[in-house]
């Protein structure tokens, strides 16, 4: 997630969906009084590394005093640790904890994937994440530093392990990917433009020159090789799992017509 009052905009990081390689092509036309959240998977803290120092990393993103209320500031004491601004924060939060004329006056983007498509990628990445810790848990932890705690989480009460892929549809635990509530509140869209991932290639440039972002470059590659190319999705769907899909997804696909 990044709020950049250099260039007046707020991109909020919708999950499976290059959210990532947006976050770090929009990191490096940053200022330095913008926020910008942690990358979390050591990959891409590397791939973040070798795009130079002109990629700002993790900063600013400690919520100020004056956006909390009683409730986060008993949490922050109970936790001993201040309330941050956090990678797939969604767009309620984000209007909560920056002034009026921050969410009112600043053009506010994400990007949006088909449904059917956007679930096998969630499916591969949780196989790959689960590998890696079960391979080391130690250096998974110490890899993903706070955010191993969220992700061991997931693995110990919504487990992937040996599913197939039409388990884990059918499972439920596809209907955790996060999308249409964050950028939706209270089920009305709050963001100025939906990019397609689908058309990334298109509308990324012309998204930049829309905002005057003269010096936006192409995407890198984040989390890339990780699912089996060439491979479309119709291919491992069945017609249970395309169904329980549409149900789960109904909001996005009414929204951006997605079809099978």
């Amino acid at each position: 997630m990044i709020i950049s009052h250099r260039h007046k905009f707020i991109f909020i990081k919708t999950e499976k969906t290059a959210g990532t390689s947006i976050e770090l092509a929009l990191a490096r036309i940053c200022g330095p009084d913008d926020i910008i959240t942690a990358v979390v998977h050591p990959a891409d803290r590397e791939l973040q590394r070798a795009l130079g120092p002109s990629c700002q990393g993790q900063q600013n993103d400690i919520i100020p005093l004056r956006f909390l209320n009683a409730l986060d500031i008993a949490r922050s004491l109970k936790a001993r640790r201040r309330p941050r601004f956090v990678n797939h924060m969604g767009a309620k939060e984000i209007r909560r904890f920056v002034s009026p004329e921050v969410w009112k006056g600043y053009f506010k983007f994400c990007v949006e994937r088909n449904p059917y498509d956007k679930v096998i990628s969630l499916y591969a990445w949780w196989r790959e994440l689960e590998a890696q810790w079960r391979l080391d848990p130690l250096k998974f932890r110490r890899d993903l530093g706070a955010a191993a705690r969220g992700v061991e989480w997931m693995i110990a009460h919504h487990p992937v392990g040996d599913m197939t892929l039409s388990q884990f549809v059918q499972s439920g635990r596809a209907n955790l990917v996060q999308g249409y509530d964050l950028y939706t509140i209270d089920g009305e869209v709050v963001v100025d433009r939906i990019l397609r991932y689908e058309r990334l290639a298109e509308e990324w440039p012309e998204m930049a020159r829309d905002l005057s972002l003269n010096d936006l470059q192409e995407l890198p590659r984040a989390k890339s090789g990780i699912r089996k190319p060439g491979v479309h999705y119709r291919d491992q769907l069945n017609e249970t799992d395309r169904a329980k899909i549409a149900r789960v997804f109904a909001r996005e696909i009414a929204l951006l017509g997605y079809e099978f």
